[in-house]
């Protein structure tokens, strides 16, 4: 309860007190002018009237301006509250752009590493695939000269072997054996040996 309510209990209580203390003074006829006509009438009782419904009328006036106050503020409460809904809204619309631009650009991240990540795999794999064709270039090419080694061998054994098919048949033919040689430049005419042994194995 605030002091005004007390100090106006207070007065309320005292004037009561007084009223009914002094009610036969108040009521008691006397002479009143009312401006155009004289009468007898209880003047307390009448100024008591008077007062009573302006006090009445200022309560009322009172009553009334509060409750246009709390009107007032009900309502500024309601568009406050109104506005906070908005402003939640709106906030709640923020985060969730913020949350769709952030998911966005995280797909958008994830998408170029992948891209990044096959683009590195197929630089792999065509490294890998080069490397294995140098491979088998230099394998093949290895089986070729191995096979070029292989052949000069086996030319080899058929000329050592020619060679000494050639001794034996110098032998037979009771001839000098003849190991061809390279022969000079200046040297055009074959030897009387060399030539012998072709007629004798050539039938010349």
């Amino acid at each position: 309860m605030t002091v005004r309510s007390v100090v106006l209990v207070l007065l309320s209580i005292f004037v009561a007190v007084f009223l009914i203390l002094n009610w036969q003074g108040i009521t008691a006829p006397v002479p009143v002018n009312i401006l155009f006509k004289e009468s007898q009438a209880p003047l307390g009782l009448i100024l008591i009237i008077f007062f009573g419904v302006l006090w009445v009328a200022g309560i009322a006036w009172s009553l009334m301006q509060q409750a246009s106050t709390l009107f007032e503020i009900r309502r500024a409460y309601k568009q406050a509250d109104a506005n906070k809904t908005l402003a939640d809204h709106a906030e709640l619309s923020r985060l969730e752009q913020v949350r769709q631009n952030l998911t966005d650009s995280m797909g958008q991240v994830t998408e170029s590493v992948a891209k990044i990540e096959k683009a590195l795999c197929e630089k792999e794999q065509t490294e890998g695939e080069q490397e294995q064709i140098r491979e088998d270039r230099l394998q093949a090419l290895e089986t070729q000269v191995q096979a070029l080694l292989k052949n000069i061998e086996e030319l080899s054994r058929t000329q050592q072997c020619l060679t000494q098919t050639l001794d034996r048949c110098a032998q037979k033919l009771e001839v000098e054996p003849v190991h061809p040689e390279p022969a000079p430049e200046e040297e055009k005419t074959p030897e009387p040996a060399k030539q012998s042994l072709f007629k004798k194995v050539f039938g010349g």
